[in-house]
């Protein structure tokens, strides 16, 4: 998929996931909106009138991202594009103070030209350490955090939605999450929740450093978003293994992140996906702004069409309070030894 999503944090926050600060430069945090009493009367058409009602309880966020690209192969004709990137609308309800549910529709120029049920879940917290969630929703195998417009090619082998149902608990700067699906792929063509992970966080965050971390684990990467069509609906069980880390101090972020499979496919292939990124947020005519540079690999994965390694370079600025404009050089080698340079102009709006 072009841009992660909204998804229902665990801690039943109501949080962008896709065009966050650090892909275009904005703050993509929803307002915190006003929990329901469960013990105040059913509400009439009267009162919701002279209170608000249940709209007080209502979150609504929307994204548009437009996108012109330019590419230019060392060998061949070069090719240029302006394209609907992005369209999502999301709706999220604090239904009382435990209970909070969401539902994210997405239209991305991906060849499929549909308007998708991105997400759709229910998330239960009865207290600062548990948390539940059901529905459909990403799984918390890799973060995917990015400067850059495009997504990371971690993204491309480790992202995977599912109808799951997670657990999670945390305490202090520590998190455990657990989770199980019924898998689109597998070992026969059943229907069966055989498919599980789990995910180790550490955060931390004051005034001038900011640590987030994780350890991810799930049982088939096979079934991501980015591979099953690779590895075939039928295939063994190929384990993947996931790590992240972020630091941010004063103007400086750093972003690391690891994805690989630890086992080959029926294709004799283990494919792996490595990024890393350096960025300064500085001011530029009074607005906030993000310069970035970036390496990105994969190793042993051919197949999977996925370039071998991307230099990148970015520069996002805020031009308007909600809008931000990028821009993004990358400079690809593929497999076979061939390179092009890509240029992309971004224009995100986001209420």
């Amino acid at each position: 998929m072009q841009k992660k999503l909204l998804h229902i944090a665990f801690a039943i926050t109501l949080s962008w996931q896709g065009a966050t600060a650090a892909d275009v430069g904005l703050d993509g945090q929803s307002p915190a909106s006003e929990m329901a009493n469960p013990y105040d009367p059913i509400p009439t058409m009267a009162s919701e009138q002279r209170q608000g009602g249940w709209l007080n309880n209502l979150e609504i966020g929307g994204l548009i991202e437009v996108e012109a690209a330019f590419a230019d192969p060392d060998e061949g004709e070069s090719e240029s594009s302006l394209t609907l990137a992005t369209a999502e609308l999301s709706l999220g309800a604090n239904i009382n103070p435990a209970l909070s549910a969401e539902v994210v529709l997405l239209y991305e120029d991906d060849g499929d030209e549909e308007l998708d049920v991105d997400v759709a879940a229910v998330a239960y917290a009865p207290d600062e350490h548990w948390s539940a969630v059901a529905g459909q929703l990403y799984v918390p195998f890799g973060s995917f955090e990015t400067q850059m417009i495009a997504d990371p090619l971690t993204l491309e082998i480790g992202e995977t939605r599912e109808t799951s149902l997670l657990g999670s608990y945390a305490t202090g700067p520590f998190s455990i999450s657990l989770y199980l699906f019924d898998g689109d792929a597998g070992e026969e063509e059943t229907n069966k929740i055989d498919n599980f992970g789990a995910n180790l966080g550490y955060g931390f965050e004051n005034d001038t450093f900011i640590l987030d971390a994780a350890l991810g684990y799930i049982n088939d990467i096979g079934d991501s978003d980015g591979l099953i069509d690779y590895a075939g609906v039928v295939h063994d069980r190929v384990g993947g293994l996931a790590f992240n880390i972020l630091v941010g101090t004063g103007p400086f972020t750093f972003i690391a992140e690891s994805i690989a499979s630890l086992d080959e496919f029926p294709t004799g292939e283990e494919p792996s996906a490595f990024n890393i990124e350096g960025g300064y947020g500085l001011v530029v005519a009074d607005r906030e702004a993000t310069l970035a540079v970036g390496y990105q690999s994969t190793d042993d994965a051919a197949l999977t069409e996925l370039p071998e390694k991307i230099f990148l370079t970015a520069f996002s600025i805020e031009v308007m309070e909600g809008a931000a404009i990028g821009f993004e050089y990358a400079r690809a080698e593929a497999y076979d030894g061939t390179r092009s340079n890509n240029l992309t102009i971004q224009l995100a709006a986001e209420f």
